[in-house]
């Protein structure tokens, strides 16, 4: 499990634990989850150096996010290209994703401007996702706000770690192990218990909050309506945390195992069997997620939108997370060996012995169904770039910008994998 555990590189919110064992990164709107052997007290104060260097952007290169569930305010149309994606977060309708040059994007509903990322859009190491705002974590330390809850954190915006986002609250984790959270306090869900130390991880639910220690225990706190904050016996060996965007919460064992309690009435706290193999868990409204050590998808609870059938192939997924009634999953990279320019169509239309105009169609096929790609014509540097469908097929089409001459036209897909091809625009 160890080395499976080492491909799954960044996640929502993501930090990259190294050193004293195996490290996983989780996502569930934004909450940050270290896995660490808890044989000895984590240390958080190198993270944010460690993003800075780039330690955190994927294992095996940035990817694709795929998105399924409901889709009523476009929150599962990722944008084009869909790649060079590091980390993924779910809002409540609305998505987010980190890209490997720092940046963020943002789609779905967009009523209070939680979308609109401000500027600069860079540095940017970490992403979450809440009711109708959206949080990212600099590679300074200092927090970035947008939506209905602009701005940062009370008091001095550095030395923060880690993210995560409830339904009107904000939590950040320090470096030395503090947590600090801001805005609505309906329900006791910025009051953290003492002693407010020890924590290697945050995670935020609907009006409830989440703290792991570096003991491997979890700290809830915040509306327990459904026990949501009663975490069950016994409260050892947590690895990672994560808080449903209603009324139930997660945590993962150092084993493998999820352990799921609070609001039950679609059976998101039911795990499906055999309860093993996982590395990261993520909670939406009603359902929860599993991201097994081999790269699967495992999905339970309400699934009236769809929220629970992960689309195939359900395999090389690297971080997941949820939103109300959708779910989104990172792609660790889209190589399957097949890539290639399937054809190259040019045309030039003559009229009386003058070029009239030209279309050039580039046909794609491979990769993941979904995932992006950039098509640029090297010589004058036209490029177009898109998601491939979900058959992994494109036709990208160049009209009127060409003139007649011989060109090169190369493909660059999601991570990594180029393909080129020569062709020539006739003359009339």
């Amino acid at each position: 499990m160890v080395s499976e555990m080492g491909k799954l590189g960044l996640s929502v919110g993501g930090v990259f634990a190294q050193g004293g064992g195996p490290a996983a990164l989780v996502g569930m709107k934004g909450a940050v989850v270290i896995r660490v052997n808890f044989g000895m007290k984590m240390c958080v104060a190198g993270i944010v150096g460690l993003l800075a260097a780039g330690t955190a952007l994927g294992q095996d290169g940035p990817g694709s996010i795929a998105a399924w569930g409901d889709n009523g305010q476009g929150q599962c149309d990722v944008p084009a290209p869909n790649m060079a994606f590091a980390a993924v977060a779910g809002g409540y309708l609305h998505s987010l994703g980190l890209k490997a040059d720092g940046s963020i994007v943002a789609w779905g509903w967009n009523y209070h401007g939680q979308c609109d990322v401000p500027a600069p859009n860079t540095d940017f190491v970490a992403v979450a996702g809440g009711g109708s705002h959206s949080l990212g974590l600099k590679a300074d330390g200092s927090i970035v706000g947008w939506g209905a809850s602009p701005g940062g954190p009370p008091g001095p915006n550095t030395d923060f770690v880690a993210i995560a986002v409830g339904w009107e609250h904000s939590l950040g984790l320090k470096a030395d192990g503090s947590i600090v959270a801001w805005g609505g306090n309906s329900s006791g869900q910025l009051n953290v218990p003492a002693p407010n130390a020890d924590f290697v991880a945050v995670a935020g639910g609907y009006l409830h909050s989440l703290g792991l220690k570096a003991d491997g225990s979890i700290v809830a706190w915040g509306l327990n309506s459904r026990g949501q904050c009663n975490v069950p016996a016994p409260n050892t060996d947590f690895v990672a945390v994560a808080g449903g965007d209603w009324h139930h919460s997660l945590g993962l064992k150092a084993g493998g195992s999820i352990v799921a309690w609070g609001y039950n009435g679609e059976g998101q706290c039911d795990v499906p069997a055999p309860n093993e193999a996982f590395a990261a868990v993520a909670g939406g409204r009603n359902h929860s997620l599993g991201l097994k050590a081999d790269g699967s998808i495992v999905a339970w609870g309400l699934n009236h939108r769809g929220q629970c059938d992960v689309p195939a192939p359900n395999t090389d997924f690297v971080a997941v997370a949820a939103g109300e009634h959708h779910s989104l999953g990172l792609k660790a990279r889209c190589h399957t060996g097949d890539e290639e320019i399937k054809k190259v169509v040019a045309k030039t239309k003559c009229k009386k012995g003058e070029v009239e105009g030209t279309i050039v169609q580039v046909k794609l096929t491979g990769g993941n169904g979904d995932g992006g790609y950039c098509v640029t014509i090297q010589e004058t540097d036209d490029q177009s770039c898109g998601n491939l469908d979900k058959k992994g097929k494109a036709t990208v089409k160049f009209i009127d910008v060409l003139d007649p001459g011989d060109y090169t036209a190369k493909v660059d897909w999601d991570c990594g994998a180029t393909a080129s091809e020569e062709f020539t625009l006739d003359s009339c």
